[in-house]
């Protein structure tokens, strides 16, 4: 009994691979929906584990900039300043009236006044450098809460790909 197909279609993969599994013989009747290859998914198996681990690490780094661990070292340089110029100014405020007193050298009184103007220009630099921080870690975290998304849908792309290596 010879028997012809009723219906011939073409069949094509939505992605490229190599053939490792037919699932059919020739001239076995076939159905819509029946798989009929499986190509070699190792490929494909491999690109969603990266992508997967290109995820895991852009919300590694999405947590860590959400800490603000730069953000707090530059408040701590800020406060250590602070501390450092009211040191200064209590020691120049001791030393003044000494040095007026002819108590204390001159160079006691210049020498704390240098301290006092260094003070300051250290706070000035390290309350600009947290202003400056805390606008980076703002823009690091837009940005990689932005590859975080991304990257959620190179994982699901991955997924359809290996998905598509068994063809129906």
């Amino acid at each position: 009994l010879f028997r012809s197909a009723r219906n011939t279609v073409e069949v094509r993969g939505r992605v490229d691979g190599y053939i490792d599994k037919w699932l059919f013989s020739p001239g076995q009747e076939v159905h819509t929906g029946d798989a009929l290859y499986v190509l070699d998914v190792r490929p494909y198996e491999a690109a969603l584990e990266q992508a997967k681990g290109n995820l895991a690490q852009s919300e590694a780094d999405l947590e860590f900039a959400r800490k603000q661990v730069a953000v707090a070292q530059a408040e701590a340089n800020v406060a250590v300043a602070q501390a450092n110029r009211l040191k200064a100014q209590q020691d120049l405020d001791r030393i003044a009236p000494l040095v007026k007193d002819d108590a204390a050298a001159k160079q006691e009184l210049d020498a704390a006044v240098a301290a006092v103007d260094a003070g300051n220009a250290t706070l000035s630099a390290n309350q600009a450098n947290l202003d400056q921080t805390r606008l980076s870690t703002r823009t690091q975290i837009a940005s990689t809460a932005g590859k975080v998304e991304a990257l959620h849908g190179a994982v699901r792309t991955a997924e359809l790909n290996l998905e598509y290596a068994t063809i129906r």
